[in-house]
């Protein structure tokens, strides 16, 4: 399963290296050196927040695919990234009352822009 997993993201960045570029753009009459007008996603969410699993979502951007990294902020041995060509990602096998923090990253024709680090909390914490 590991090697699937690694085999598809692999063929995502192969693709997404491929993808095409736009021309450059001007904004508020000042010359902007975006090739292809994408930046750090925006519009970011998360909602479905269970015991053990969470989605983040955002607004795409045209980037050729984003890089989700989480980890658990009192564990931070309990990490992971997700890679997707979508606006969304399920985490899951997350732990129950728990703060997660989270960074999402496009991949751009012109290099690569993060969103500012996040977090959401899992249910089950007890008041």
């Amino acid at each position: 399963m590991k090697k699937l997993i690694a085999l598809t993201i692999s063929l995502l960045m192969l693709v997404s290296m491929q993808a095409q570029q736009r021309n450059d753009i001007q904004v508020g009459g000042n010359q902007t050196q975006m090739k292809d007008g994408c930046g750090a996603p925006v519009g970011v969410f998360v909602d479905e927040i269970t015991l053990i699993s969470a989605t983040i979502h955002w607004n795409t951007n045209g980037a050729a695919y984003y890089k989700v990294q989480f980890y658990n902020v009192n564990n931070p041995r309990e990490k992971g990234t997700l890679m997707t060509n979508l606006g969304s990602v399920m985490l899951d096998n997350l732990t129950p009352c728990a703060t997660y923090r989270f960074i999402i990253t496009a991949k751009c024709a012109d290099g690569l822009s993060k969103t500012q680090a996040m977090s959401f909390s899992t249910k089950g914490c007890s008041n």
